[in-house]
């Protein structure tokens, strides 16, 4: 069951002439009651490269056995928002659910555009009730008018971190709550990389653009704290 149809969830192919569902984080299988998310591989060290990403060897922790694991999808998601911004386009609700896994391409598509919106400069006069909280940033949760597209980037830096560590970073109740969340426990032990996109100044965090220049899209980056 999708749970969750609406106009916004519906993504027209302009050159297939059909329409595609999209964002099913309400989803639920016919009777299989959800579970809680635990992680079920861990990642050892790197044994091939193909075309799609890089393969490392893994142990599935309910089996015991090795497995491949192959690092990949990232890059694509920030490309989609690389693009996006390039097009002075903000999503302004990037989280889990709105992310569809392509398993033919091998690749991710950014869905429910929602609470996009085109944007120009000087910026200004956008409404702060936007973004998901779990993964608002603290410029637009302090009541800020004047943003752009770091709102898109701590977005992200929050789905990476919430990969790395299997739960949501930041899960506060209330914009109060999760600003304090934000700043008690900013100084995770997360990647370098992570960190950049969580900068708490908006003007100093590091933009779609250059991360995609970043050593963690390497095939040969190792994570650093």
């Amino acid at each position: 069951m999708h749970r969750d149809l609406k106009p916004s969830n519906l993504l027209l192919d302009l050159y297939a002439s059909v329409v595609k569902i999209a964002d099913f984080g309400l989803a639920r299988e016919f009777h299989n009651p959800l579970r809680e998310y635990t992680p079920k591989y861990q990642m050892g060290e790197v044994i091939g490269r193909g075309a799609h990403g890089v393969v490392h060897r893994g142990l599935d922790l309910e089996t015991n056995q090795t497995v491949a694991i192959k690092k990949t999808h990232s890059k694509h998601y920030k490309y989609g928002v690389s693009y996006c911004h390039k097009r002075r386009i903000l999503h302004r609700d990037l989280k889990p659910s709105n992310l569809l896994l392509d398993l033919n391409g091998y690749g991710v598509k950014i869905a429910d555009f929602e609470w996009a919106k085109k944007f120009d400069i000087p910026f200004g006069g956008h409404t702060p009730e936007v973004v998901t909280l779990s993964y608002r940033p603290p410029e637009i949760l302090l009541g800020s008018l004047v943003y752009s597209t770091p709102v898109d980037v701590w977005s992200v830096g929050c789905i990476f971190a919430e990969m790395v560590m299997r739960r949501p970073l930041f899960d506060g109740r209330s914009k109060i709550g999760q600003l304090t969340k934000i700043f008690r426990c900013f100084y995770v032990n997360l990647p370098i990389f992570i960190q950049e996109m969580l900068c708490l100044d908006p003007a100093r965090r590091i933009s779609a653009h250059d991360a995609l220049e970043h050593a963690y899209f390497n095939d040969d980056y190792d994570d650093v704290h």
